[in-house]
């Protein structure tokens, strides 16, 4: 429940009191923007570390 919040978040969703849950376009969009995070974090840690 909170993961599916938190890239709801990501993907913009704002939690707001009456906004209900994260549709499935902004969950998509949220999966999108972590896969983007995740392969920047791998491609740095290849660079400082490699």
């Amino acid at each position: 429940y909170e993961a599916v919040r938190w890239i709801g978040q990501l993907g913009g969703f704002l939690g707001r009191k009456n906004d209900g849950e994260p549709g499935i376009t902004v969950i998509w969009r949220g999966w999108q923007r972590l896969q983007d995070i995740a392969t920047t974090w791998y491609l740095v840690k290849e660079r400082t570390y490699g």
